[in-house]
């Protein structure tokens, strides 16, 4: 949550599963296998980065979530 409490002024936040799994030290592998861990409203870290104001695009096909700030136009 660091990395994205930082990006003050940022509108997104683009980065692959092995760099956030770098940033929280590892990613269970449900992060890796099923998008619904990035966005289902139920799990705790996405309560987490939402309460910061962004919200997580994953693509497991790419192995790569976005994270773009939530409002602001966002319908």
């Amino acid at each position: 949550m660091d990395h994205l409490a930082a990006a003050t002024g940022d509108e997104e936040v683009a980065l692959t599963y092995r760099q956030v799994a770098a940033l929280v030290d590892s990613l269970p592998g449900t992060a890796i296998l099923h998008t619904g861990w990035w966005t289902s409203k139920e799990r705790t870290q996405v309560r987490a980065w939402r309460a910061l104001g962004w919200r997580a695009y994953a693509s497991a096909s790419k192995l790569r979530v976005r994270f773009t700030r939530a409002g602001e136009g966002r319908g």
